[in-house]
């Protein structure tokens, strides 16, 4: 949402393999170190709102259950990068 600076992020049709975790990261514009935003919840229905700029980088990695084992990604997944989208209303 381009007017309070926050991203929804909703898991859904992502599959975690068992014994492993899917970590959220964040990576803001002029950092160099992507900071990890959590576990992804396996309920499609639960809901993260997390503050985010435009060309903000996400990323999704596959780790161990429980999480990173290093404070950094071990297997990224999907990452992308905010834009802000206008138009006629």
């Amino acid at each position: 949402d381009t007017g309070t600076g926050i991203a929804s992020v909703i898991p859904t049709g992502v599959q975690t393999p068992s014994g492993q975790s899917l970590e959220m990261w964040h990576l803001p514009v002029g950092a160099t170190v992507p900071v990890s935003l959590g576990l992804l919840p396996t309920d499609p229905n639960l809901r993260r709102e997390i503050e985010a700029g435009p060309e903000d980088v996400f990323a999704i990695s596959l780790e161990p259950l429980g999480g990173s084992p290093n404070g950094s990604p071990t297997q990224a997944l999907y990452h992308g990068q905010m834009v802000e989208i206008t138009g006629s209303k």
